[in-house]
Order: structure tokens, then C-alpha cells, then sequence
């Protein structure tokens, strides 16, 4: 399987946590041994494909950051929100 093949599971992982807690509980898991499979990928490799193997694993970590923050935010939104009972505010 390729990097945008693994890229694109994770951002699956991701998205399917329901809670800030599940995505916390996930970091450490793509820190600990998906990026350092990808590097370790990145070792087989040389000349040309080293460089745009490095580029893309550059960029899926940017990418797999972005996807977990947004996740983050909104769940933090639903969190509030879910809370929030406008109802209550009508006098």
C-alpha cells in the first residue's frame, strides 16, 4: 500500500472518532509507528525517489495534522453546542 493509500485510512481513523478524547487516543498511535513506517520507507529508497518520497511524507504529516485539528474543532463545536439548549434561553 502507498503513503496516499495509508494517508487516506488514517483521515478515515480520524474522522470516525466521536470524541476529543478518541482523537487523543489516536495520536500517539500515528506518532509512534504509521510515521515511522513512512520513514522507514523513506530509507529504502534513493536519489529522485528519495526526494519525492520525503516531499509526500512531508506533506501527509502536514495533511494528517490539519485532519486532526479540524476533527478537534469540530468536535469541540458539537460538544458546546450539544450543551447549549436554546430553549431554556426563550422567555
Amino acid at each position: 500500500m502507498d503513503l496516499f493509500s495509508h494517508q487516506q485510512i488514517i483521515k478515515v481513523w480520524i474522522n470516525s472518532c466521536t470524541t476529543s478524547e478518541q482523537v487523543d487516543l489516536l495520536v500517539p498511535f500515528i506518532n509512534e509507528f504509521v510515521i515511522p513506517k513512512f520513514e522507514k520507507l523513506l530509507e529504502t529508497k534513493d536519489g529522485e525517489d528519495k526526494k519525492v518520497l520525503a516531499y509526500d511524507l512531508e506533506v501527509t504529516k502536514v495533511e494528517l495534522v490539519a485532519a486532526i485539528q479540524t476533527r478537534k474543532v469540530i468536535l469541540a463545536g458539537t460538544t458546546k453546542h450539544s450543551t447549549d439548549n436554546p430553549i431554556n434561553d426563550i422567555s
